[in-house]
């Protein structure tokens, strides 16, 4: 029983992967900015946020305690569905936020891209405060210790996990969502991040840019999943962790949306955390659903979200074809 439990709890820290591309960002940042005591906003919810103009570039993540990545893998078939209108052709991009590039990519999501004159997704990756803002917000309260609350026995435990990223005496000062997060992505293989890559792409070429939430929204997101209790119970069975996290990047890679539906929306996790799935994933679909809805039936509009939000029975796929619009998946034309 114990050991299903801890199961469980580590799909539902690799599944950020595939939800949050804030996700990322957790495991990479630099400690040196970070300050404790200062207190949290707590923006109103936003539906689209308009994108001012900015000359930094990509929100990067460093990956040097991940494993190295296969030079010679390409994603087989892109989680790219087709939206047909009046107004011309939509696209919905579903990304892996660690663990596969976009070099990893085939060109054709490159060239729906290009073909588009929207590009929607999460969060603005390259907000220059969401690193600084993240750290700021990931401090535990002052005169709290991640090392106390863990116990001397499962605080060695987190601190060999996450492989030196950082000192043990900044490490207790964060919460335990961001230490989970950043032992999670260890186990997804180096590669930058294809978010903030895509999101450069459509820049350049002039796309109008929105984005679907803000990153402090993201946060909460990741308080409200990965408390202390999950932090014990995952730190349990840390190989779980590293085979789901496998496996979700074999089935992005092949192209198998059924296989990665099965890894997200495992049926004895959702009995077991069904806040979960509805703070990650429903809930946030359900808001996003009229905001993209009004954009594709524009046409030409490009949607980049974690592909965790398009599969399933309540994913963005199947929701939007009950509202009436013709959703297909992309099929690469033969070599």
């Amino acid at each position: 029983m114990i050991r299903r439990i801890t199961k469980t709890l580590a799909r539902r820290a690799s599944m950020l992967a595939l939800t949050l591309s804030f996700f990322a960002c957790g495991g990479d940042a630099k400690t040196d900015e970070a300050t404790s005591g200062a207190p949290r906003p707590r923006p109103k919810p936003q539906a689209v946020v308009p994108s001012p103009p900015r000359s930094g570039g990509s929100a990067g993540a460093s990956q040097s305690v991940r494993p190295e990545a296969n030079a010679n893998r390409r994603v087989a078939q892109p989680m790219l569905w087709e939206v047909s209108g009046p107004s011309g052709t939509s696209y919905l991009f579903g990304t892996i936020h660690m663990g596969i590039g976009p070099s990893d990519l085939p060109d054709s999501v490159r060239e729906k891209i290009t073909e588009t004159t929207t590009f929607i997704s999460e969060v603005d990756m390259t907000d220059p405060q969401l690193g600084p803002g993240m750290l700021k917000e990931a401090m535990l309260p002052a005169g709290r210790s991640l090392e106390k609350d863990l116990g001397p026995d499962l605080w060695a435990k987190a601190t060999a996990a996450t492989g030196g990223a950082m000192p043990s005496d900044r490490l207790a000062q964060f919460d335990p969502w961001f230490v989970l997060v950043t032992i999670t992505s260890r186990f997804f293989e180096k590669a930058q991040q294809m978010d903030p890559v895509l999101h450069d792409q459509a820049k350049r070429e002039g796309d109008r840019l929105a984005y679907l939430e803000t990153w402090q929204e993201q946060v909460r997101y990741l308080e409200e999943s990965l408390d202390l209790q999950v932090l014990k119970d995952a730190l349990g069975d840390l190989d779980a962790q590293k085979r789901i996290a496998e496996g979700m990047q074999r089935s992005y890679l092949t192209g198998d949306a059924a296989e990665l539906e099965r890894f997200v929306f495992d049926a004895e996790d959702m009995k077991l955390h069904p806040k979960s799935y509805e703070v990650l994933f429903y809930k946030r679909n359900e808001r996003w659903l009229p905001v993209l809805e009004r954009h594709l039936k524009e046409g030409k509009a490009f949607v980049a979200v974690g592909a965790g939000h398009l599969v399933g029975e309540r994913g963005l796929v199947a929701e939007l074809a009950k509202k009436g619009l013709t959703v297909t998946r992309y099929q690469p034309r033969s070599p």
